[in-house]
């Protein structure tokens, strides 16, 4: 069942991506399931998702650090498509992260930004401490493996997991841990796979990672 405090961002979902056109992808977000958190999107084609889907590896890093409450930012999709997105956080009653309304505008078209566009692209993104590329992917299984490929690459190109020192294994995991990734629910048994190694062995380097 959708939460109905997100439930009431629908009629929103339909009225940006009209006034916008087909050039504007609009996602709403329920947390409740992170593995299945668009309940609704217009203009999915922008990022190749659609309903159902799961939730990008930023928003999973925004529940893990509780912030911010709005975001600004410009990101490239796998396909090369140039976007600017917005987003805002959705709270519950209690004040806790419910789910998130999201704005992909497709500005690969355009060459040059005029000068009001580049007022708000400098002045909007100081209001986040994100620098962060996110990885709009259609399922889970890709969304774990894209980020734990791309933490690997950075850190230790040369070396498979099972090269890695003890050290070494705790750092990688240690940063998908930050990232939000284990808030996916089977995100242990895909990171054991992609790893060759058993549960177990990733439930206890978590376990070192919270003491």
């Amino acid at each position: 069942m959708i939460n109905p405090i997100i439930k009431k961002y629908e009629p929103l979902v339909d009225l940006l991506a009209d006034l916008f056109g087909s050039n504007c992808e609009v996602v709403l977000h329920d947390i409740k399931n992170p593995e299945h958190s668009i309940i609704k999107i217009r203009n999915g084609h922008i990022t190749s998702r659609k309903r159902g889907g799961p939730i990008t590896d930023l928003g999973l890093k925004m529940i893990k650090d509780n912030k911010p409450e709005t975001i600004l930012y410009t990101e490239k999709t796998k396909e090369g498509r140039t976007l600017r997105c917005a987003g805002l956080v959705i709270r519950d009653e209690s004040k806790k992260i419910a789910g998130y309304l999201c704005i992909n505008l497709d500005i690969s078209s355009l060459n040059i930004w005029d000068s009001q566009n580049q007022e708000m692209h400098s002045g909007s993104d100081r209001k986040s401490s994100f620098n962060h590329l996110e990885h709009f992917e259609m399922d889970v299984k890709s969304l774990i493996g894209v980020n734990t490929n791309e933490i690997m690459n950075n850190i230790y190109s040369n070396k498979r997991f099972e090269e890695l020192t003890k050290a070494e294994k705790f750092e990688v995991l240690k940063r998908l841990n930050k990232k939000g990734i284990f808030l996916i629910k089977g995100a242990v048994k895909e990171i054991a796979e992609i790893f060759s190694v058993s549960s177990v062995s990733i439930y206890k380097y978590l376990e070192e990672i919270k003491e």
